[in-house]
């Protein structure tokens, strides 16, 4: 999942949403890409549907989001089953062990997710299918099946959230995503980027960029990783005191046992 907040309705939110949309048709070694947009930011992602590779962009339809849904739904419960008997854990693993190159990702892009909550999280009738999405954010990356949104807020700072970024490593994105923390290191907006502790060690340059900021959060670490992953050494810690969720907020060289919410 990728999120991109701003403070613009015409933003660079909608345009990297866009962007995201036009490159995954241009893609080789990622396999195909098949694009699907819910539009709750006045038409900005309409313009996108006379690409090949991209089906509709809905707007307040709400028969047609339903139906996008279940489309969605019943792909999610099928690459489950798929993916299992393949002993396959990724789409690119899937690929390989099942003989489908051609087994494409799915994207979904949300312009204007605020308006798309406010319409279907809680309403009768919708909330199933706002459910629905929930499953897709938890469950779907893995079997290839993606979601990007916008969000907008009353600041003029950006935050952006990469989800999984040992995901994006000798793909299109990869440069640019290295490019982009860059850029962002340099200004005042924010991005949060996630992984398992074992990818973090890479040397890749998209890895190293992230953690020559020395500032991020470990979670249920190792007292040795504070000082491999962000050269800053955490003290002597028991692995018994952190259950899921506690970790250490690392910043500015000091360090500090933060607990994190976790989601039922």
């Amino acid at each position: 999942m990728v999120t991109l907040l701003s403070h613009d309705l015409e933003s660079v939110a909608l345009r990297t949403l866009r962007t995201l949309a036009i490159a995954a048709g241009r893609t080789s070694a990622g396999g195909p890409v098949a694009v699907y947009g819910l539009d709750f930011a006045a038409g900005s992602l309409r313009r996108l549907e006379p690409l090949p590779h991209v089906g509709s962009m809905i707007g307040g339809d709400i028969e047609r989001i339903i139906r996008l849904f279940r489309l969605l739904k019943a792909e999610l419960e099928a690459r489950g089953n798929r993916f299992a008997e393949a002993t396959a854990s990724t789409i690119a693993e899937y690929r390989a062990l099942a003989n489908r190159p051609n087994e494409p990702r799915i994207l979904l892009l949300i312009g204007g997710f605020a308006a798309f909550r406010e319409d279907w999280e809680v309403a009768s009738g919708r909330s199933n299918w706002y459910d629905v999405f929930r499953s897709i954010l938890s469950d779907g990356r893995q079997l290839g099946i993606h979601v990007a949104f916008t969000a907008y807020l009353a600041s003029p700072r950006m935050a952006i959230v990469v989800e999984n970024l040992a995901d994006f490593l000798q793909t299109p994105a990869d440069a640019a995503l290295v490019e982009l923390i860059k850029q962002v290191k340099r200004s005042n907006h924010f991005l949060v980027a996630d992984g398992e502790a074992a990818s973090w060690n890479s040397s890749w340059p998209v890895f190293a960029e992230m953690k020559n900021s020395r500032r991020g959060l470990l979670l249920q670490p190792d007292t040795i990783q504070g000082d491999i992953l962000l050269k800053t050494p955490l003290p002597r810690l028991n692995r018994a005191e952190f259950p899921p969720g506690r970790g250490m907020m690392v910043a500015g060289g000091k360090v500090l046992r933060v607990q994190l919410p976790l989601v039922e």
